[in-house]
Formats: structure tokens, C-alpha cells, sequence
């Protein structure tokens, strides 16, 4: 019989499981290789003068990919600073395929990029995401 912190971890793992599918439809997905990556972000939109979770779905054929290192940056196309090359390493959050990470704050409105590095065995895949963000009212 499991025990009970067991049954109440995996609970929780499948709050959370569920919480992502339902966020899900606020994502972005793309193709990379042979695999899918799905990004999501709370808040959903990203938001001005805000930091953001990222979370980043990683899939192969339907089946989750949880061998991988994922790494992501953020910055403005066209504005870039020195700290925008900053890649920000994502950690495992379970078997699900998922790894998640704080952004940095989203400093102004416009066109932003959450720009992904996969890196699976010897390979690194380079994977980017498009955002437009308001300026608050």
C-alpha cells in the first residue's frame, strides 16, 4: 500500500498536470526536429513590469522528452542589450517533458522573444517565440 505522502505528492504532480493542460490553450507550439515544443507563460499574456513563469513542454511522437537540457532568453529584436544574451537554464519539473524557469521582468511594450536552446545529445536546437506586449493603460 503506498504511503501517504506518496499518494499525496502524486496528487499534487497531477493538480499541477492539469492546471498546464488547461493553460494550454493560451500556448505557443513549434516544431523543432522531430519534436514539439510548447511554450506557456503565467501570466498568459505576458505582462509589462512583470517577471513571468515560463514553462516549456518538450515532446517527441506524443511521448514527453525529459532528456534534454532547455534553456531560454528574452529580449526585443532590434534593441538588444548585453544581458540579453543571457540563456536561463529551465529545470525538470517531473516526467511530463515539462521544464520551467522565472523570466526577467518584461521591461516596456512591444515585440519580445522567448528564444529556446534544446540541447539533446550532441545536438542543439535553437527554437523562437514571439510576443507583443501592451503598455499598461
Amino acid at each position: 500500500m503506498p504511503s501517504q505522502t506518496k499518494i499525496i505528492h502524486v496528487t499534487l504532480f497531477a493538480a499541477v498536470l492539469m492546471m498546464l493542460a488547461g493553460c494550454s490553450k493560451s500556448g505557443q507550439q513549434q516544431q523543432v526536429d522531430n519534436m514539439t515544443l510548447e511554450v506557456i507563460t503565467a501570466p498568459a499574456p505576458l505582462q509589462v513590469g512583470k517577471n513571468a513563469m515560463i514553462t516549456a513542454i518538450l515532446s517527441r511522437a506524443g511521448e514527453p522528452v525529459n532528456d534534454c537540457n532547455v534553456r531560454f532568453r528574452q529580449h526585443m529584436p532590434g534593441m538588444e542589450m548585453t544581458s540579453d544574451k543571457t540563456f536561463f537554464p529551465m529545470k525538470p519539473q517531473g516526467p511530463e517533458g515539462a521544464y520551467a524557469a522565472q523570466s526577467s521582468e518584461f521591461s516596456m511594450g512591444g515585440d519580445w522573444e522567448l528564444e529556446f536552446a534544446i540541447e539533446c545529445g550532441q545536438q542543439t536546437h535553437k527554437v523562437v517565440f514571439p510576443y507583443h506586449l501592451e503598455w499598461p493603460e
